[in-house]
């Protein structure tokens, strides 16, 4: 069986929107010539992207995995239950060594901003593990980003905000420059709103707190429903 067979079974139990969109473009991302893959010094694979005439090696061309590694040490300051946006996926080597070492509850979205990458990738990695890892969500450039906004929206709220992060892996800032902007602009608005929210719900429980202090004082006086049953009549009728 293919890779392209075996990610695809997987990706369509847990995501049907991408599920739905590589099926789409199967046959229109085909025969891509601008991404390909090459054997590293290791005998491991590395991802090349060309830009123009360039070949951009997005992996060591040596030693992929140890690259990887060393680059996954920055990820181990943010704490259990952080929500990390990680802007770029490429070949899985990257994602594979950052989550090798992630602490249970940490959540991490990857955006790939290049369909065409993924398609490669699809079609020459086998990405399972990380597809099935349960503190994964990917999304991929116009495949399934209509819903990431809402989605990490929804997981970064006023409870957690302060542990949201956003990180890019290795060159994919400086090639994909405009998308980078716009995705960390993302990352900030939800931030901010978010933190609007806890700023909002601070403030108003001040108030609730300084209205329960107040009011103390008159619990001692005040009457339940208990106190009114013999007052209230028996023979009102039901309609």
């Amino acid at each position: 069986m293919s890779y392209f067979i075996e990610n695809l079974e997987v990706i369509k139990d847990i995501d049907k929107e991408l599920y739905d969109g590589i099926l789409a473009l199967d046959n229109v991302v085909d025969n891509i010539q601008t991404i390909d893959s090459k054997v590293a010094k290791d005998g491991s694979k590395y991802l090349e992207i060309y830009i123009g005439d360039k070949a951009v090696a997005m992996n060591s061309t040596y030693k992929p995995e140890v690259e990887a590694d060393k680059y996954a040490q920055r990820f181990e300051m943010y704490k259990n239950e952080s929500q990390i946006f990680v802007f770029g996926f490429g070949n899985g080597v990257f994602p594979r060594s950052i989550l090798k070492n992630n602490q249970e509850n940490n959540k991490y979205f990857f955006y790939e901003p290049n369909v065409e990458v993924f398609f490669h990738i699809l079609k020459n990695y086998d990405i399972r593990d990380i597809l099935n890892d349960k503190n994964v969500v990917l999304f991929v450039e116009g495949l399934n980003t209509e819903k990431m906004q809402i989605y990490v929206t929804s997981c970064v709220t006023y409870k957690n905000f302060e542990k949201f992060y956003v990180e890019n892996l290795p060159k994919y800032k400086e090639i994909y420059e405009g998308v980078f902007f716009a995705a960390t602009s993302m990352c900030q608005n939800i931030r901010n709103y978010a933190q609007a929210d806890f700023n909002t719900r601070k403030l108003y429980s001040q108030k609730t707190v300084s209205n329960y202090v107040a009011n103390l004082k008159y619990i001692f006086d005040a009457n339940v429903i208990e106190d009114y049953r013999e007052s209230i009549p028996c023979d009102i009728p039901v309609f």
